[in-house]
């Protein structure tokens, strides 16, 4: 059974691997969770397109958009089971 920190260190791997161009935004974990009963991770994370530091402007900052991922990893052994781009939430409810 692998611990939350592998997990992160997982998921990391596996945008790496498959989704490169995310990997390269320097993805943020914004929750992690192993349901009750359940064998998965999920690590939901995000990242912004742009540098933000670079932004002097209000304008300049409302044009860098959010992308979020979430990578579903077996709690057993670390394989991966998934990466999926979430719905916004406001279509989500």
């Amino acid at each position: 059974m692998i611990d939350a920190a592998q997990a992160r260190g997982k998921a990391q791997e596996y945008l790496q691997q498959f989704i490169p161009d995310f990997a390269a935004l320097d993805p943020k974990v914004d929750e992690i969770t192993l349901a009750p009963n359940s064998s998965t991770w999920t690590i939901g994370l995000y990242a912004y397109t742009g540098d933000q530091s670079q932004a002097a402007t209000l304008a300049e900052l409302l044009k860098f958009r959010r992308i979020r991922k979430v990578v579903v990893i077996s709690a057993e052994d670390g394989s991966l089971l998934g990466i999926s781009n979430p719905a916004p939430a406001a279509l989500a409810s």
